[in-house]
């Protein structure tokens, strides 16, 4: 379980008395990234980091295929909370 998400899990399963807002667990896909940036400054510092952010970097990318994974978060989110807002 990411630690990020276990409010919003501890809210629904009533384990706590705090309103925890529906889009919190959107904050649980950041886990695996946030760990990158751990690892990779502990390990080899700055030179870890630089050879991470190196990997992020678009080289022979259609822009569909880069708007594809930027866009969907957020495509996801306004999804999910008209869901939530009719009831289904």
């Amino acid at each position: 379980m990411d630690v990020l998400a276990a409010p919003r899990i501890a809210s629904e399963q009533r384990w706590i008395d705090a309103v925890v807002p529906e889009w919190w667990h959107y904050t649980g896909a950041a886990g695996p990234i946030a760990a990158a940036l751990v690892v990779a400054a502990r390990t080899d510092g700055r030179a870890g980091l630089r050879t991470l952010f190196d990997q992020f970097r678009p080289r022979r990318a259609l822009a569909g295929w880069l708007l594809f994974p930027a866009a969907s978060p957020v495509v996801l989110l306004r999804r999910d909370r008209g869901m939530t807002r009719r009831g289904a």
